[in-house]
């Protein structure tokens, strides 16, 4: 019986029923590309949904030990010497490895290819990295179809620096290539697993690797193009690059680059740590999909946690394709803006999703201690933060909890489908950088956004918000009016002039006299409050098309002209507002459930 790694997502139901175009292959399909007031919307038409992110284990258990002599078989003429049961590799070639081996495989080859053929073998050190490549233009590990190969590191915990110590049970300071048809599994009790000094690609192999410290980490690059792989790290990272400089080739280092395999990691503090970009996108050939448990919720996890994210990255954050589940102790995707970069630049901080199906549950904790509004407060982590600009322009993005949804200075829904659940804010746009635009621009897609109690927005910009497009579905806290809990809080101007704003509970923040659209109010509503605009200017107080509105918890219908939008509801709210270009002044338009129905007429 097969046994899988997966971890339970919880689901909330918030969402918004769209039409989508149907999608039949799961092959990667053309890209289209349309220009929406400047900006570009992406079409993924990748059908993600057979795709497991539950990666099959069973490839890395052995019913039988590896046992018989240790014997290397090479045709290259005096290429290795022997001493102690340490063998050092001399020459370039190709050389197979099989048997039992408790001792070190060295490789001295200076300006030389060598390739390492894995044919059943077992290699256990107590005294150094089991597999050390002191030199070397490149060597290439490659597992052997139909076979079982372990790595074992069992050296004690490292405590502190050795010049002469290997960092990992795999160690290289030359470019390392992990390739073939067959398993290996790799142990570092000492430091990290795999660790190379240089770039290391991983093809088609089964690669299991466990760190005590980071699983596996390249230090100028990682690329993953295809394979099944588990990552499991006990008091550091999953996948992790170090450098930030430009080769002299001109290629920029410290990214982790993923177009293919079926991967799961389980981390002690971040998952994916690139010193420079996470390229995550689908080839022609592959879709990858990536399962990422960080902090406490990762069972290998040894030791106390803080701050354990699921992709991390110093400069930005490209999520083109792929399947990706990630729950993490705090942030699901983060950039950080301000890094100072050995490429003599400052790392931007964004994140552009752009395809993909992501779904992230970051850990949100409630503070019975602390008040907020009269409600207990909550901290944890965020779906997204981008301490420069987020951008969503295409791809399915699903935040089924966190303490705030979506965090950056500047943020642009330009398409795809996003929903956001959040106790705190849905959609936080505050100061981070410098030289970037502090608002909101909504040019396309479709946004939903559901929150919790209390002194919650369901978007909260410390600057503008724009939209000339697409569709947004706005929660303030359930339960009573109150510009305390408002689904639009803004403290620059609101402009809307294009697409459909729905705003359900209050609405603090409501468009300027300059925006072109028309609007639809059920039931009371108050706004006009700290920093808000109302419908007839700043001023406001309340609205109303009806004294008593009850929207209860299921699915609701606004029919608009040449649109239907469907959104559901999972606690009562007594109020909901609509500005849209798809509105004509004077028509009457009704928003109903299978119980209740409500008309109001557009001004």
């Amino acid at each position: 019986m097969k046994r899988k790694h997966g971890f339970l997502i919880l689901l909330t139901t918030i969402g918004l029923s769209l039409t989508l175009a149907s999608c039949n292959s799961l092959l990667p399909s053309k890209v289209d590309s349309t220009s929406v007031e400047g900006v570009v919307e992406t079409i993924d038409s990748t059908d993600y949904s057979s795709l497991d992110v539950s990666i099959d284990t069973e490839v890395f258990e052995s019913s039988s030990e590896v046992t018989n002599d240790f014997s290397i078989t090479t045709e290259v003429v005096d290429g290795y010497t022997v001493s102690n049961n340490v063998y050092t590799i001399t020459k370039g070639g190709v050389y197979t490895l099989k048997g039992q081996l408790t001792g070190q495989i060295v490789i001295e080859a200076p300006d030389q290819e060598v390739e390492l053929d894995l044919d059943g073998v077992s290699i256990t050190c107590s005294s150094n990295s089991p597999l050390y490549v002191s030199d070397a233009s490149e060597v290439k590990i490659k597992a052997l179809g139909d076979t079982y190969n372990t790595i074992t590191d069992s050296r004690s915990a490292k405590t502190v620096d050795s010049d002469t110590q290997g960092e990992g049970a795999i160690y290289s300071k030359a470019d390392l290539k992990l390739v073939g048809k067959g398993t290996l599994v790799v142990e570092g009790n000492y430091n990290n697993g795999v660790h190379t000094t240089k770039d290391l690609s991983i093809k088609n192999i089964a690669l299991k690797s466990t760190g005590y410290n980071n699983s596996i980490k390249g230090k100028d690059s990682i690329e993953i193009t295809s394979g099944t792989i588990l990552a499991i790290s006990k008091t550091g990272d999953g996948l992790k690059t170090e450098s930030t400089d430009v080769s002299s080739k001109g290629n920029q280092r410290g990214n982790i680059d993923i177009t293919g395999g079926e991967i799961a990691i389980y981390s002690a503090d971040d998952a994916l740590d690139a010193a420079y970009n996470v390229n995550i996108a689908n080839s022609e050939e592959t879709i990858p999909t990536l399962e990422i448990v960080t902090g406490s919720y990762s069972s290998y996890t040894t030791g106390a946690t803080d701050g354990s994210k699921g992709i991390v990255a110093q400069n930005a954050i490209n999520i083109e394709g792929g399947k990706i589940d990630i729950k993490s102790e705090d942030h699901g995707i983060s950039a950080s803006y301000g890094t100072t970069l050995d490429n003599s630049s400052v790392g931007l901080g964004n994140v552009n999703i752009s395809g993909g199906e992501t779904t992230i549950y970051a850990k949100s904790t409630s503070s019975a201690s602390s008040y907020r509004g009269g409600q207990s407060s909550s901290t944890g982590g965020k779906g997204v933060k981008a301490e420069g600009t987020l951008t969503v322009s295409g791809g399915t993005l699903n935040v089924t909890n966190s303490y705030e949804g979506l965090e950056a200075q500047h943020m642009i829904i330009a398409g795809g489908n996003t929903t956001v659940y959040a106790t705190d804010d849905g959609i936080n746009v505050s100061n981070k950088s410098s030289g970037v635009s502090l608002g909101i621009d909504v040019t396309g897609g479709s946004l939903d956004i559901t929150v919790g109690s209390g002194d919650v927005d369901g978007i909260d910009s410390n600057g503008y918000y724009t939209q000339t497009g697409g569709t947004v579905i706005t929660r303030g806290a359930p339960g009573s009016a109150s510009t305390m809990a408002s689904g639009l809080d803004v403290d620059g101007k609101v402009t809307i002039s294009g697409g459909t704003l729905i705003g359900i509970g209050t609405l603090e923040s409501t468009p300027s006299t300059s925006s072109s659209v028309h609007s639809l109010t059920y039931g009371s509503t108050q706004s006009g409050g700290m920093g808000g605009f109302a419908p007839g200017g700043r001023g406001s107080s309340s609205t109303s098309s009806s004294s008593s509105v009850s929207l209860t918890a299921g699915t609701w219908t606004l029919s608009l002209d040449n649109e239907t939008v469907s959104f559901t509801l999972t606690s009562t709210y007594s109020a909901c507002t609509v500005y849209s270009s798809l509105l004509t002044s004077g028509s009457t338009y009704t928003l109903s459930s299978t119980s209740s129905s409500y008309s109001a007429t557009a001004k």
